[in-house]
């Protein structure tokens, strides 16, 4: 299942990795660092609000990001600015 913290830290991997270079250790510390801040407080928000409304809300937004994404590199243009 790709959530909201994966398609984060592909994303700051991709930027780092476009900006810096391949920098070893660096760029994978980087990627887990979103997953550790989006798991503290998605698991507070599923303890404290109903998970049904919770799963609904977050895999719409994963999905309208994805389309997003979708829609700006689809005409061959993937520059990081306009993401």
């Amino acid at each position: 299942m790709i959530t909201l913290a994966f398609i984060a830290a592909m994303f700051v991997g991709l930027v780092l990795q476009y900006f810096i270079g391949a920098v070893p250790g660096f760029g994978s510390r980087m990627l887990l660092l979103p997953v550790i801040f989006f798991s503290i407080t998605g698991g507070a928000v599923a303890d404290a609000w109903d998970r049904r409304r919770v799963m609904l809300f977050t895999q719409s937004a994963s999905g309208v990001f994805a389309l997003s994404l979708a829609v700006l590199t689809f005409p061959g243009v993937p520059r990081p600015w306009p993401i």
